[in-house]
């Protein structure tokens, strides 16, 4: 590994090299890392260890896939790039920001977990449930006791 390269970059293609075609693999590493890099940290709020996550994530799941890149044009080829790291990035944030919590504290399910997901993440009622490991019912109820207390608080 070069000098002042990224450690993802060498895991990544030393697992990617593993699973056999060296040269294949440099090659889309080469021309699409730093697209899902991007994605990935800008979507994770510049959390690289969830960065580097996806990045592998799709790079193993591009490995996984005989013949989806041999798309004539980059244009097209950028397009299903981007399209199967938006669809890792939907799995993979919810879980991962639960595991990192706020200041790499898990969160535990209550009010105050509850509305920084929803309303300050942009987390689903769903992802926030599943991300808390709670019920969407107890999620709804745990909203709900967090914005009566919001208005208490206002009016108090």
């Amino acid at each position: 590994m070069e000098t002042g390269t990224p450690s993802y970059i060498g895991h990544t293609t030393q697992t990617l090299a593993a699973a056999g075609g060296r040269e294949q693999f440099a090659g889309l590493y080469k021309k699409f890392a730093a697209v899902i890099m991007g994605m990935a940290t800008r979507a994770s709020h510049n959390n690289l260890r969830i960065a580097e996550d996806i990045l592998h994530k799709v790079m193993l799941q591009l490995v996984h896939m005989p013949g989806a890149l041999n798309e004539t044009n980059d244009c097209a080829a950028f397009r299903h790039i981007a399209a199967l790291t938006r669809a890792v990035i939907r799995e993979t944030l919810p879980v991962a920001r639960a595991q990192s919590g706020v200041n790499g504290c898990a969160l535990a399910a209550s009010p105050e977990a509850v509305l920084e997901l929803t309303h300050h993440r942009g987390y689903t009622l769903a992802d926030t449930a599943q991300a808390l490991n709670i019920s969407q019912e107890q999620t709804k109820t745990l909203l709900k006791t967090a914005m009566n207390k919001l208005k208490i608080s206002q009016h108090g």
